[in-house]
């Protein structure tokens, strides 16, 4: 079974860090935001909006210590 989501049958809690699928350009960090879609780029002060967003999977919980 898989976790993804399709952006058609529901979107995410905006501004809550998640999974992207872009078609375009595969899977990344991102978030959800009034209409538009934002890769988290680690590493790099810039994030990158995405335009192509097909699916989305909440991040998985962090393991125990």
């Amino acid at each position: 079974m898989s976790d993804w989501i399709s952006v058609k049958d529901r979107l995410p809690t905006k501004e809550t860090y998640l999974i992207l699928y872009d078609e375009k350009n595969g899977c990344a960090p991102g978030y959800y935001e009034d209409q538009w879609w934002t890769y988290f780029f680690y590493g790099n002060e810039c994030n990158a909006r995405a335009e192509n967003v097909t699916h989305w999977m909440p991040l998985p919980t962090p393991p125990k210590e």
